[in-house]
């Protein structure tokens, strides 16, 4: 039986709710995004690549669905390309320590 919230996972990426081990949903009656004053002079920090650190969510953004799926889906593609990259990169022949 499918973990609670796994199904509508499932719908939109067939199989992977097989994969899930642990899920939580909460629902909040009254929840709302709040962004303290001076927030938006983090927004180029944020969403700035260092190094192999990528950061994905609503918080990068509009603060709606939409920007956590679209600033994940780019987080993926750019991961991707970083292993790809890597991957190709010829490394030096290990040299052990004198």
């Amino acid at each position: 039986m499918p973990l609670r919230g796994t199904c509508d996972l499932d719908q939109v990426l067939p199989g992977f709710a097989d994969h899930v081990v642990e899920a939580e949903v909460q629902r909040w009656p009254t929840g709302a995004p709040y962004c303290f004053p001076g927030r938006g002079k983090l927004q180029q920090t944020l969403t700035r690549r260092t190094g192999r650190i990528l950061l994905a969510g609503d918080h990068l953004g509009t603060l709606y669905t939409e920007t956590a799926i679209q600033s994940g889906l780019s987080a993926a593609q750019e991961a991707r390309s970083l292993l790809a990259t890597h991957r190709q990169t010829p490394r030096a022949p290990f040299a052990p320590a004198a």
